[in-house]
């Protein structure tokens, strides 16, 4: 179905504002395939239990401490999954697990049994039955109920919260009975679903966040597979398996650590020694383990939308010509990058999120738009072509990348000036005044695939990186919007984008999307998806002995 004109303009607008107030730059899409696609009539999505050996404690590494305990109030991904939000559960989830492919933002229920759409805006969500929260005081054990849920969302809904804006979309939502909830939307949102599988959008229960009038000193109680024991500065979380969890058989190990090590060469060291089980290891610590000569079982996660990027700012010369754009991408290699600066962790893209790795270009599409330096100092047939260079300095990768590209670019005539700016900086110039020829860095931080697309790339969004007025872009974003939930048509459309986005030059992603872990020896059943701060992927983990 179409949408007017005014409907999209104001989607653009909500989708801009959320973007602004959702820090976490974990990306979102509407779920697809036959077990993941809400339909008229109750669609089934509980997952079969993983097959896995009960034992074991696992230990993990965070590298930031947590400010409270209140999981509506902060974006912290700590707090969300590797620490006291682990111990509360969601309406929905990603799927984890061998079989997926990433980067994949695939649903399935967490506390629903099915869900159905209604109609663009309404949702009828059912609930498993026999749930109970943690038998620990206030709440006591309990059963769940839709009431839960109802509650937990207008508490996350208060004006001013640091989640509140997950649920912009949501207008009304209502307990039918026990086990079923009604949700419906203020305008349509083929993202919506998403928002309630992010792991900031917890299950809380009214008799815990009542107890001291907020939960930023407590008391966790949830209805996860995590029993919450401690949390203490400068040494992280302790939890202990819920004997009473309602995915049977899970969680697989006895106990699960979170513990804080800001410092890469203690990260290193205490994996080497075995005090760690489950490590995610930056590029150079990495470096650092092969060179111990030790063999280790690797495991990498990959989230779409995220990481480095190169844009230009089609608005002002020279790279208001689209010849100049492009012998920019001729000269370069991302595939080189990914490798040689960022050890392969990741892969390289048109900066798009997608639902499914099925939707990313091949790579064999996506290197015809980067042919070689020959072809780019064809293009600029000994004209020197000056602009500034804006480096976003996040770390020492960063500047390693934007240190070649700008030698790369320098090679085939181009005369880059750099300017290297600290994140404050960075995000000041180049993401609110807009003011840059070229840029090496992140984008915005958004929470879903629709944000990315309206507030970034769209000529009449927040943030539009690329000054653009590209309508044909801008009817290809909202083109996809009107395909709702059909996949298909969905991934056709966002490789349409994707092909405008490296055919006109500008803009692709180069590195810093993807997570690599390395795990001990005896270490099974661990297949992470970081995206969307989820964490029900340590439920399926286990300890071999």
């Amino acid at each position: 179905m179409a949408y007017s004109r005014a409907i999209l303009l104001l989607l653009i607008i909500l989708l801009a504002l959320a973007a602004c107030s959702s820090p976490d730059p974990t990306l979102t899409t509407t779920p697809s395939g036959p077990a993941s696609t809400p339909t008229a009539s109750p669609t089934p999505v509980v997952s079969t239990p993983p097959a896995g050996e009960p034992g074991g404690s696992i230990v993990a590494i965070t590298t930031a401490d947590i400010t409270h305990r209140d999981v509506h109030q902060d974006v912290s991904v700590t707090l969300a999954s590797r620490g006291p939000g682990v111990a509360y559960s969601r309406l929905l989830r990603l799927r984890t697990g061998v079989d997926i492919t990433q980067p994949s933002l695939l649903l399935e229920c967490d506390l629903c049994q099915s869900w159905e759409m209604l109609d663009p805006l309404t949702y009828r969500f059912h609930l498993r039955e026999g749930v109970r929260w943690q038998d620990i005081p206030p709440v006591n054990g309990r059963k769940l109920t839709a009431e839960d849920v109802v509650f937990s969302y207008q508490r996350q809904r208060t004006e001013g919260w640091a989640n509140s804006s997950l649920l912009l979309a949501m207008n009304t939502v209502e307990a039918e009975d026990d086990l079923t909830l009604m949700v419906t939307l203020k305008f349509p949102d083929t993202d919506f679903l998403l928002a309630l599988a992010d792991g900031r959008t917890k299950v809380v229960a009214r008799e815990a966040a009542e107890a001291l009038g907020e939960l930023r000193e407590g008391p966790v109680v949830g209805t996860g597979p995590w029993i919450w024991l401690r949390t203490e500065k400068g040494v992280g979380s302790e939890f202990e398996a819920n004997p009473d969890y309602f995915e049977e058989g899970l969680p697989f190990a006895r106990q699960l650590s979170f513990k804080v090590i800001k410092d890469p060469d203690t990260r290193v060291a205490a994996f080497l020694t075995g005090l760690v089980d489950v490590y995610d290891v930056l590029p150079q610590e990495w470096t650092k383990l092969q060179a111990t000569g030790g063999e280790y079982q690797t495991v990498l996660s990959k989230e779409g939308g995220l990481g480095l990027v190169l844009a230009m700012n089609v608005s002002r010369p020279p790279f208001n010509d689209e010849d100049i754009r492009r012998a920019v991408f001729k000269a370069l290699d991302p595939w080189a990058y990914l490798n040689d600066v960022w050890a392969g962790q990741g892969f390289v893209s048109s900066g798009v999120p997608v639902v499914e790795s099925s939707w990313l270009l091949s790579r064999q599409e996506g290197e015809a738009f980067f042919e070689n330096s020959t072809a780019a100092e064809r293009i600029l047939d000994d004209t020197e072509t000056a602009f500034e260079f804006v480096l976003a300095d996040f770390g020492d990768l960063y500047l390693e990348a934007g240190m070649r590209i700008e030698r790369e670019l320098r090679e085939v005539g181009f005369n880059p000036s750099l300017k290297v700016l600290n994140p404050v900086e960075y995000s000041e110039q180049v993401w609110q005044r807009k003011d840059y020829q070229l840029f090496v860095g992140p984008v915005p931080p958004t929470s879903s695939p629709n944000s990315y697309l309206f507030s970034t790339l769209h000529s009449g969004g927040q943030w539009n990186l690329l000054a653009h007025r590209d309508s044909a872009l801008d009817e290809l974003i909202e083109s996809q919007q009107e395909l709702s939930f059909n996949s298909s048509e969905r991934r056709e459309a966002f490789q349409v984008i994707q092909r405008r986005l490296l055919d006109q030059a500008y803009m692709f992603g180069l590195g810093a999307n993807g997570t690599l872990w390395v795990l001990q020896d005896g270490v099974r059943g661990f297949y992470p998806n970081t995206a969307l701060s989820e964490y029900s992927y340590w439920a399926k983990t286990w300890l071999e002995s």
